[in-house]
């Protein structure tokens, strides 16, 4: 891990490794900068890509599976048919984690 590497949260926010201490990682958000510990849980990787998970939106599209290798791909669905983004940092213009998105959401009847 290194400063530049993206980082995903145990809470599903998604940032940019700013700077590292001893006990601390400062984590670069769009609007912040967050202090977590360095044995809080999170991923870290220098290609945004590797932190996508099942269930995030990605350029706007739930992400249903994510293909490993010799082909890494994320598979999206939209409008009821399945998508393929080759996961090339290009291709991927935006995320919203799961985690994101279910804090937002209001379910009716429950």
């Amino acid at each position: 891990m290194k400063v530049g590497d993206y980082v995903r949260t145990k809470f599903g926010q998604i940032g940019k490794l700013d700077y590292i201490n001893e006990y601390n990682i400062y984590i670069k958000f769009a609007k912040n900068i967050r202090v977590i510990a360095k044995t809080e849980d999170y991923k870290s990787s220098p290609n945004i890509i590797d932190l996508i998970e099942v269930g995030d939106y990605v350029n706007g599209h739930k992400v249903v599976d994510i293909a490993q290798a010799p082909k890494r791909a994320v598979y999206t669905e939209e409008k009821g048919q399945i998508a393929l983004i080759p996961r090339t940092k290009g291709d991927i213009k935006s995320i919203v984690t799961k985690e994101q998105f279910e804090s937002m959401e209001y379910r009716i009847g429950e």
